[in-house]
């Protein structure tokens, strides 16, 4: 088989690191069939009953009516779906006793994900 050869960026995130290793190590304990096994790493929380009933509740809520079609069917605007922002704006306010109001939401899909837009955002050689 050839190697591909990649641009820098594609080659700093194909190359070895811990957190391949870590996601390596964890799938395969993941398929060990070991009862005794409880996965509580790689950042997903181990499955706790009573939400995880909670989750199915609301789950089938959706698909019973019109939010699954809305959900994967229908696009937001770039900052995520205003409901949703909102709602979230008035928990943090209410729960926080905070002042914040939707410009200071970011929706993004995932922590990962999100830490990397962040650290190429913010982090080294700045066009100034």
């Amino acid at each position: 088989m050839t190697k591909t050869d990649y641009s820098k960026f594609g080659k700093r995130f194909s190359r070895e690191s811990g957190i391949t290793q870590l996601m390596a190590d964890l799938g395969k304990a993941n398929h060990s069939n070991d009862p005794n096994t409880v996965m509580l790493g790689g950042g997903n929380p181990a499955i706790i009953p009573a939400a995880h009933d909670k989750f199915v509740d609301e789950l089938q809520k959706l698909i019973a009516g019109s939010g699954v079609d809305q959900m994967i069917g229908f696009y937001d605007g770039p900052q995520g779906s205003e409901e949703f922002i909102r709602a979230l704006v008035a928990m943090l306010n209410d729960h926080y006793d905070w002042a914040l109001d939707e410009k200071n939401i970011a929706i993004t899909n995932g922590s990962q994900s999100s830490f990397f837009s962040l650290f190429n955002l913010f982090a080294g050689e700045m066009s100034n």
